[in-house]
């Protein structure tokens, strides 16, 4: 598990790097480009298949901390909702 949060959070890292003010597309996703409509390369599916593991790897870790959280009772939508 924690190999998986380590490469999720390499990943994320990358993914929501600075934009610097669209001087440069990056070679990689980047959330400011695509959220502003400024990037010009093609999306590979490859690319895409990294957003869908990243958004299923965060819910599996989500999960994961819950049940932790739940053994100590501890209510991580009450912890959210605050």
């Amino acid at each position: 598990m924690k190999s998986l949060t380590n490469n999720l959070i390499a990943y994320l890292t990358k993914l929501f790097e600075n934009g610097k003010d669209f001087q440069l597309d990056t070679k990689v996703l980047n959330r400011n480009f695509l959220l502003h409509g400024m990037s010009k390369k093609n999306v590979s599916q490859k690319e895409c298949k990294q957003l869908f593991l990243a958004v299923y790897n965060t819910k599996l870790i989500i999960e994961g901390v819950n049940g932790r959280l739940k053994k100590k009772n501890v209510n991580i939508t009450q912890m959210l909702s605050n």
